[in-house]
């Protein structure tokens, strides 16, 4: 029995439906065909005749259900479909009033089920059979049957029709199936079909791929070809006939050993077997060809089995062309490399002849610094030291050259202060600035973070290359170069370095290149500027370098703004400076004057980083009018600080109206002016200024003149402030007893010089040797203790030298290398040959006299000629060395007396800005000299103080150098009340008594 619910049972009674609007009609048929009694009466008759029993009549054949009307039919139909048993025949009456008629049922029975079989049942002609067909259509569904009914008749009809239905449902089914058969061969058919094309194509393919394959190898530009266990040539391609010169034919009757005769040195047999093993390998040989000549080839053989026989695939790539390649690039290399060490040679010899200028420059320069200066002469050298070591550096990187790649700049991370780079780039640039007469600064706003960890070389140059062309290009007005933090962390900050000007700007062109080589913002004819256009391209990949970025921002006619972002590492440990603790006083009032509002902001920052208040006025008047107003009140100005050159009313002028006038006089004065107003201190005194700083102006040198000002103990006699003094020459050394016996070997008479004049102020004299001969012959005849040798001499060089003298003298000699080679395994080099030491030129006056103290203490025969320290006088001073200086002469006495309280003054605030900057050097620099000073002057309540400092390390006894410091103030406070008691009560006729 079929499954589904819509589809007809065929093992069941048939249904049929009788419609009629008459119920007697109903009843006739149910007895008609509710038992089939004519089938049962037949059975009866033939049970009597053949004398059989007579059948169980079976069960009713045919299951009746009645409609009176039309529609009622119809809704049974639907839900007999619906149900899964639907009606076979259907007997209809033709009038059923007064709905449907039997014709209108029938085709509306049909539109829901076309398989039913109708029998039309009529008493008389309600339609003729035209009529029918017109409205039904010519159909084998359709019997008439007229009233009244033969039973026979009916009985018949029902079987006959019911019969048809099945038979109908029967075929539709088979065909269902046979069609659902033919479906799924069909489709089993064009999958197979499918397949089959595609294996077609496949295989088609494969053949194109094969012939494609074939034709490759046949035509290959290197020789290929396949070889048997026995190693006949089985297959050869077009390219092995062509590069040996033999036939296919020739080469099928040969084997691989005539082609390549390499292969019989170690046997075929052992050949095979170890590419059998490895599959695979590759090695250079020798072919062969066919007119006897050797071409050089590389080989790659390949084991494989197909079509179960062993065979090996070789190919042979002709290398004669790569070998000359490489013959080539060996000679390249070679060539390359004797170029490298050319030119290590070159930039070694350059380090030689570049550095010997400058040791003249630098070492005279220092020992300037030495001398007896005023104000101006001592930033003139400051500048020239600056400058040379800036040159220095520049050097430095030319021969960086040789020790890393092409293109590479190294990179140094040390501590530094920030203000420090800021502060020494002002410096270099700020003659070009005043020749053209412009206003130049420099400051670091309050909140960053000032000792960092970094490469403050590198800074510092792109910083000095940047601030250089913004004055080189700004005609008038000002530069200004600015810091501010970015970004801040606990271990980092981010800062943004500022250059600004009012110069000539850059073209929106220009300025997208301006970091390429060879730009310049003036791209005319003219060159009004000059340079070569390389120095921003510098600038740029150092900062990228450093992992920072660069950019500009500018408009002709009105200036540029450069601007650099770096990132730095904080000291683990700075510390505080020393200056920012109290040694001068706090929540002053100080009124700053001047005409450039830029100026008047950055010193106002830099007074507000000093706990100080300011005012800020443009002019003189202005000035005087703030003055009178506020220093009638209770909150003053103790300061006023003014700019030098102002219209309307300069700063001199103005310093001598506030002096001039009783309510403001006291006010204290400092003057700004610009390095080479040669200003004297006659001047500066009958105006009434106290302090006197060189614009650009620096944060230390203001807090140094701040501490001087505000925290020295005047003196009753008129000496011109220790803000203005100038440093005096240190004592010479020859006080000290230094017995070392010294040769100098160098052939440059610049060198000797300065070598000369180091060793003076460190205390020795020394005898000069022109080159390596002339040094043996000295040793001949005098027993130097310490020889300082030239590396490159004329006649026999420093290393040569060295080695005699080790060779020949058995006894202590202590050798430092004095040379201007500075390159990579010079230092090795001068050890191995035999000295003791290196020193690289410009040589430091500081370290030579370390090596040279250190070898009189490791010398018993050397140290014990050193005097015995003498015991403290509880006097500040050492009257009797004092006067055994300046004789019985009070003029001599008094001004010795001055310079050296001036110089004292000077140095102790020098000391602290070395404290505040963590500069041990600079510090025992400062202390010795104080201490040598003090000394020769018998000022000997200062000396410990000096000798402590000088010998401690300050990076990690900060707190006691500040200390010695001010114990060092207070003595010499002490030292200058003895002199003045002493003046007191020993007046000379000129002078009263201070």
């Amino acid at each position: 029995m079929n499954s589904s619910t819509n589809e007809p049972a065929l093992d069941t009674q048939h249904r049929i439906l009788v419609v009629d609007d008459n119920a007697a009609i109903h009843e006739d048929f149910r007895k008609i065909l509710a038992m089939d009694s004519t089938r049962n009466e037949f059975e009866q008759e033939d049970a009597i005749f053949f004398g059989t029993d007579s059948a169980t009549p079976d069960e009713a054949p045919f299951e009746l259900d009645f409609a009176s009307q039309g529609r009622e039919a119809l809704e049974k139909v639907i839900a007999a479909n619906q149900s899964g048993r639907p009606y076979s025949v259907v007997f209809m009456d033709v009038r059923m009033p007064p709905g449907w008629d039997g014709i209108e049922t029938t085709a509306r029975l049909w539109d829901i089920d076309p398989d039913l079989q109708v029998v039309i049942c009529t008493a008389y002609s309600d339609y003729s059979w035209e009529e029918m067909v017109g409205r039904l259509g010519r159909t084998d569904r359709l019997l008439i049957l007229k009233k009244p009914f033969d039973v026979i008749e009916v009985v018949q009809c029902a079987h006959a029709l019911a019969g048809k239905w099945s038979l109908l449902q029967q075929t539709r089914r088979h065909a269902e199936s046979l069609e659902s058969t033919v479906r799924a061969r069909t489709s089993e058919l064009e999958i197979a079909n499918s397949q089959l094309e595609s294996e077609i194509v496949e295989r088609r393919r494969s053949e194109e791929a094969l012939r494609f394959t074939q034709f490759s190898v046949d035509n290959a530009s290197d020789a290929m070809f396949w070889v048997a266990p026995d190693s006949r040539l089985l297959y050869v391609n077009n390219a092995t006939c062509r590069i040996l010169g033999y036939t296919v034919q020739e080469l099928h009757a040969m084997n691989v050993l005539d082609i390549v005769p390499e292969l019989r040195e170690g046997g075929w047999q052992p050949f095979w077997e170890s590419l059998r093993h490895d599959g695979h390998r590759i090695f250079e040989a020798m072919h062969t060809a066919k007119d006897g000549s050797q071409i050089p080839i590389e080989l790659t053989a390949t084991f494989f089995t197909f079509g179960g026989q062993e065979l090996l695939c070789v190919s042979a790539r002709d290398i004669t062309l790569r070998q000359q390649i490489l013959a080539e690039l060996s000679f390249a290399r070679d060539t390359a490399l004797e170029s490298v060490r050319l030119k290590s040679q070159f930039l070694a010899n350059m380090s030689h002849e570049i550095r010997t200028p400058m040791n003249g420059v630098i070492g005279m320069a220092e020992l300037m610094l030495h001398t007896n200066l005023d104000r101006d002469q001592r930033e003139y050298v400051d500048t020239i030291r600056s400058s040379a070591d800036l040159l220095l550096d520049i050097i430095n990187d030319i021969l960086d050259t040789a020790k890393i790649e092409s293109g590479m700049l190294r990179f140094e991370t040390r501590d530094f202060d920030l203000n420090e780079v800021i502060e020494g780039t002002m410096d270099i640039v700020g003659g070009g600035a005043r020749n053209k007469g412009l206003e130049l600064a420099g400051y670091v706003q309050g909140e960053v973070y000032p000792h960092l960890r970094g490469d403050a070389g590198r800074l510092r140059q792109v910083l000095t290359n940047i601030v250089s062309n913004a004055v080189k290009f700004t005609e008038r007005g000002e530069v200004i170069l600015s810091v501010s933090t970015l970004a801040e962390s606990d271990t980092n900050v981010q800062l943004c370095f500022e250059v600004r000007d009012t110069g000539i700007g850059i073209a929106e062109d220009v300025r997208a290149r301006i970091f390429e080589p060879f730009i310049q913002a003036d791209n005319s004819d003219t060159r009004k500027y000059g340079g070569t256009g390389l120095g921003l391209t510098i600038c740029s990949q150092i900062v990228e370098a450093l992992g920072g970025s660069i950019g500009v921002e500018s408009e002709p006619g009105k200036g540029s703004t450069f601007w650099i972002n770096l990132s730095f590492k904080k000291q683990t440990s700075p510390g505080r400076p020393a200056v920012l603790k109290a040694d001068h006083p706090t929540n002053l009032r100080v009124l700053v004057v001047d005409d450039n509002p830029t100026n008047r902001e950055i010193l106002q920052l830099q007074l507000a980083n000093l706990q100080m208040r300011s005012t800020s006025v443009a002019g003189g008047n202005e000035a005087l009018e703030l003055l009178r107003l506020e220093n009638s009140g209770t909150d003053p100005f103790h300061l006023a600080v003014l700019d030098g050159q102002m219209p309307v009313m300069d700063g001199l002028e103005l310093a001598r109206q506030i002096k001039s006038d009783p309510v403001i006089a006291a006010t204290r004065l400092i003057l700004l002016s610009s390095l080479g107003d040669h200003l004297t201190d006659t001047t500066l005194a009958a105006a009434g200024v106290e302090g006197y700083l060189i614009k650009p102006l620096k944060q230390t040198r203001l807090q140094a003149a701040l501490i001087t000002l505000f925290s020295s103990e005047p003196l009753p006699v008129p000496l011109s402030p220790t803000i203005l003094a100038p440093e005096s020459v240190p004592a010479p050394a020859a006080v000290r007893d230094r017995r070392l016996r010294i040769l100098l070997a160098e052939d440059n008479a610049v060198n000797q010089r300065v070598a000369l004049l180091q060793l003076k102020h460190l205390g020795y004299t020394a005898d000069v040797a022109n080159d390596g001969v002339e040094a043996l012959k000295a040793l001949e005849s005098v027993p130097y203790d310490v020889i300082l040798m030239d590396c490159q001499m004329p006649n026999m060089d420093g290393y040569t030298a060295t080695r005699e003298i080790r060779r020949i003298h058995t006894r202590s000699i202590l050798i430092i290398a004095m040379t201007a080679n500075a390159m990579k395994g010079d230092r090795e080099k001068c050890l191995a040959a035999g000295m003791n030491d290196h020193l690289s030129k410009p040589v430091d006056s500081k370290t030579l006299g370390r090596l040279l103290t250190d070898h009189l203490a490791s010398e018993p025969s050397l140290s014990a000629s050193l005097p015995e320290p003498s015991s403290v006088d509880p006097a500040p001073v050492d009257l009797e060395r004092l006067l055994g200086i300046t004789g019985e002469q009070p003029e001599v006495f008094r001004q010795l007396s001055r310079d050296y309280l001036e110089q004292a003054e000077e140095i102790l605030s020098h000391i602290v800005l070395a404290i505040e900057r963590r500069n041990p050097r600079e510090i025992r620099q400062l202390a010795h000299k104080l201490g040598g000073s003090s000394a020769s002057c018998g000022m000997r309540a200062i000396v410990v103080s000096m000798k402590r400092l000088e010998q401690i390390d300050v990076t990690s006894q900060f707190s006691l150098a500040s200390d010695l410091h001010q114990d060092a103030v207070r003595q010499l406070a002490a030292i200058r009340r003895f002199l003045i008691r002493y003046l007191d009560s020993h007046p000379s006729p000129a002078h009263t008594a201070p």
